[in-house]
């Protein structure tokens, strides 16, 4: 195993929190050697308050910030190069990340959005809608997960089909900063250090069958019966590595 990227909601934070094996996995993957990417769709919070909140969770665990990709840090890595000025449909925190774009400007050029209950209305998406008549205008999400894994262990619906929406009435291809684009998956491949031949080897674990594990890259799928997870979400994975019970009965499996 030359190295591992690693899902957070559901995978190692479930709604139950952060399991004790957990944070012992992680300290064997240290003891191992093993390189490690936290690689998150996250998109509720701000890049820092996501880093924030986890270092919490995983009491004891010495995380360096390099190595926690976000599909927030992505999305605003993607605007900024393409030096765009995209309407906001995003939580308060998440905003945190873009300080730099005024949401009193009626010159947008584009549409960014992302997991965010409080945006996501009619008046919002109808503005949406008619940025994205503009020639040129572009869409943009910071992943289009269907549903994830609320705080009642029930499912609770995504950005996703918001963003279909918008690619519905506007005929235009949503760009996806998050999982699972490859260009994502990529970015976290290349923070590893390792030579291309080498990425074959490496692990992509999580409890999302579609966008976690739905690269076209030649990783180690494997998924838990954790988070978001249902009964035959195996499934729908094409080469499937394996299935585990949790994160850390995955890293125990490790020779």
């Amino acid at each position: 195993m030359k190295g591992i990227l690693i899902d957070i909601s559901g995978t190692l934070v479930t709604s139950n929190g952060v399991a004790r094996s957990t944070i012992n996995a992680i300290n064997k993957l240290k003891l191992k050697g093993i390189p490690f990417r936290i690689c998150s769709n996250a998109s509720k919070e701000s890049h820092n308050k996501v880093i924030s909140d986890l270092s919490t969770k995983l009491d004891g665990i010495d995380l360096n910030p390099n190595h926690v990709i976000t599909a927030i840090s992505s999305s605003k890595s993607y605007v900024t190069h393409s030096n765009l000025n995209p309407l906001l449909l995003l939580s308060n925190s998440a905003k945190d990340d873009f300080k730099d774009y005024s949401s009193d400007k009626t010159d947008y050029d584009s549409v960014l959005i992302g997991l965010s209950a409080e945006s996501l209305n009619y008046p919002n998406l109808n503005n949406a809608f008619r940025i994205l008549n503009q020639p040129g205008s572009q869409l943009i999400a910071t992943h289009a997960s269907k549903y994830f894994a609320d705080k009642d262990n029930q499912l609770s619906l995504g950005p996703g089909g918001f963003v279909k929406a918008l690619e519905y009435v506007t005929d235009k291809k949503a760009i996806i900063c998050g999982k699972p684009s490859d260009e994502f998956f990529i970015s976290c491949l290349k923070s590893l250090n390792l030579r291309e031949s080498d990425w074959k080897d490496v692990a992509i674990i999580g409890d999302d069958a579609l966008s976690d594990l739905g690269t076209s890259l030649p990783l180690r799928k494997v998924l838990v019966r954790t988070g978001k997870y249902r009964r035959g979400d195996e499934d729908k994975v094409k080469d499937l590595y394996g299935i585990y019970d949790t994160f850390a009965d995955f890293v125990d499996s490790i020779d």
